[in-house]
């Protein structure tokens, strides 16, 4: 069964909306995926498997009724593990707190699906780097194929955020 939240909250004075990603939502992701490295950019075929495949754990955040960002995860091999692949907020709407409700509440819906681990890269984005030790991912000191760090977070059944 998908579980389908949604979450309303005052920040700065405004309404945030996080909700499911769905097809309608590509051109605003594919506008995003510029500000990436061609080698880590996610192509319209790669949007539309993770909303196929996904959608539970493919979220956006509108501010006002403002498309300001997004967060997505996908299944990896083990079953059990998540692996977060984008956690983007508009350079306008960044640090206002949006990068840490979005992986909140990714997190969350990760505890209830059961996941065990999540794990995710950092490639030269320091702001990112901290945002995710603030929510307790661990660097592993490993590198990715592209050079990024890679972070881990060991989830228990009783950890909500």
């Amino acid at each position: 069964m998908k579980l389908q939240l949604q979450i309303f909250e005052i920040l700065n004075n405004s309404d945030l909306v996080i909700k499911n990603i769905n097809y309608d939502d590509i051109d605003k992701l594919l506008e995003y995926e510029k500000y990436f490295d061609k080698q880590l950019r996610t192509s319209r075929s790669g949007f539309e498997y993770l909303i196929k495949n996904f959608s539970n754990w493919f979220l956006k955040a509108e501010l006002d009724n403002i498309y300001v960002g997004h967060i997505s995860a996908n299944l990896d091999d083990s079953g059990n593990s998540a692996y977060i692949n984008t956690l983007v907020v508009d350079k306008k709407y960044q640090n206002q707190g949006i990068g840490s409700k979005l992986l909140k509440h990714l997190i969350n819906i990760l505890i209830l699906d059961k996941i065990q681990k999540i794990t995710l890269c950092v490639n030269n984005n320091d702001n990112a780097y901290k945002l995710y030790l603030k929510h307790d991912f661990i660097d592993t000191k490993l590198k990715s194929k592209y050079g990024s760090s890679i972070l881990i977070l060991n989830l228990s059944e009783n950890k909500k955020l």
